[in-house]
């Protein structure tokens, strides 16, 4: 992305996948941070270009993550890819909350590389989560005020 090195945050509790994971990115010449265990300050703290979030840290809510994430105007246009043990219900859970996208586990590491690429190309139609919820909260600080 624009000639600097893209930064990836992996947000996995299970050892063996979050090795696997940091590997597959790492061998493709991302940077690769693990330290997610301050939930929203790591992400604020290493700014990354995109977060591979599991559905189950510990100590932290993947679902309440993904929302501060999303929701924060500081990092709104950091791409999440989801990844879910569950079936089609966990993984619409996922892209309803904004992730944006969701990968099936076990996952093949191209695959892998294949989904975060395609987050990572610049896309000027790209909607982000926090302005597409902008124009509900005007509305409702309008109404709120008759």
């Amino acid at each position: 992305m624009n000639g600097k090195t893209t930064k990836l945050l992996v947000v996995e509790s299970d050892e063996a996948l979050r090795e696997q994971i940091v590997s597959a990115l790492t061998d493709a010449g991302y940077e690769v941070s693990t330290n997610y265990r301050e939930g929203m300050k790591a992400v604020l703290a290493f700014n990354p270009d995109a977060v591979v979030l599991g559905a189950d840290p510990p100590q932290l809510d993947c679902c309440d993550l993904l929302s501060e994430i999303k929701g924060s105007e500081s990092t709104h246009d950091v791409r999440v890819v989801m990844l879910s043990r569950g079936g089609s219900a966990e993984r619409t859970r996922g892209l309803d909350l904004g992730a944006d996208d969701v990968l099936s586990l076990p996952f093949d590491s191209h695959e892998l590389l294949s989904r975060v690429r395609s987050q990572l190309r610049p896309n000027p139609r790209r909607t982000s989560f926090a302005s597409a919820c902008t124009l509900p909260r005007k509305i409702e600080t309008i109404l709120s005020r008759w």
